[in-house]
């Protein structure tokens, strides 16, 4: 009952938030646009505006990217601000679900992205290896936030997401410095050069150790909540590997669809939960994934 009580100012927020997500309807008139200035100032027209404020005619891909990347956050961080104390820590994990494949291409030995040297938080956690020139995460500590945000007396909210966002970021890398000697030793000495098989098994641990991360920043909490987050995981893991064998793009719209039904009634069903507040991220999610989608297929398109 005192968690429920301490939700009800979150389910009042999220559901101001859900309520104003395109609908079905508002997707189908969006997603009919041919040609990318249509589809963006169809996006400025719905509430996901603010998620376009950096496009500009020249925005590339990895633009694009980045930039939804960044709206996820500010979503994840906003949310958490709603949160009691004892949930933010577990919501502002959700965050870093966007900085893990960066760090699994890392680990793979790959060449780190262009824009790793411009992101101010993974500029500080590469190295790079001179004889390779492939990047390696290394585990950082947490850094100050720069010069011009930590001279102020309050650290403004940019401030404080940079600093959080560092802080995830960091424990990311630890955990991929933390896996099991056997499990690392699978690379063997030449990572580019790991086979299909052995790259699953390293994917699969890193999405493993991320998941049990987030199991382990849960406050305690009832067994009905803890059942109910178990289902979303199992969903979302089932999602994922849906889409991963999914045979075309209409495929993959179709399971997103699916997913989008099944988040809407765990919102529903758990009111007053972190359970609603989870599938509303989720959704947020979702969101910018379609947002995405649509961006770049325009995008190459031309």
């Amino acid at each position: 009952m005192i968690e429920a009580a301490e939700f009800a100012y979150v389910q009042a927020r999220l559901q101001a938030r859900h309520g104003a997500r395109p609908s079905e309807a508002a997707w189908g008139e969006i997603d009919a646009a041919v040609t990318l200035g249509q589809f963006v100032e169809n996006i400025r027209a719905t509430a996901l505006a603010s998620s376009l404020e950096f496009f500009r005619p020249t925005t590339s891909a990895h633009e694009a990217e980045q930039a939804l990347r960044s709206a996820w956050r500010r979503s994840v961080f906003e949310a958490a601000r709603w949160a009691p104390s004892a949930w933010q820590s577990a919501v502002q994990w959700l965050a870093s679900a966007t900085e893990l494949p960066v760090l699994i291409h890392l680990q793979r030995g790959e060449p780190p992205p262009d824009w790793l040297n411009t992101d101010p938080v993974w500029r500080q956690t590469v190295e790079m290896d001179s004889e390779t020139a492939r990047g390696v995460a290394v585990p950082v500590g947490k850094q100050a936030p720069p010069p011009a945000e930590s001279a102020q007396a309050t650290p403004s909210a940019p401030a404080r997401s940079f600093s959080i966002r560092e802080q995830l970021v960091g424990t990311l890398s630890r955990l991929a410095f933390e896996q099991p000697l056997a499990a690392r030793a699978q690379a063997g000495d030449n990572p580019a050069g790991v086979d299909l098989h052995k790259r699953a098994r390293a994917l699969a641990y890193m999405i493993d150790a991320w998941t049990a991360e987030w199991r382990s920043r849960w406050p305690r909490t009832d067994a009905d909540t803890r059942q109910a987050l178990e289902a979303l995981i199992a969903l979302v893991q089932r999602h994922v590997g849906q889409m991963r064998s999914a045979e075309s793009a209409a495929g993959g719209r179709v399971l997103r669809h699916e997913l989008r039904l099944r988040l809407e009634h765990s919102l529903h069903m758990h009111p007053q939960t972190p359970v609603a507040l989870i599938a509303h991220l989720l959704l947020v999610a979702l969101d910018l994934e379609r947002l995405r989608e649509g961006l770049v297929r325009r995008m190459v398109r031309g």
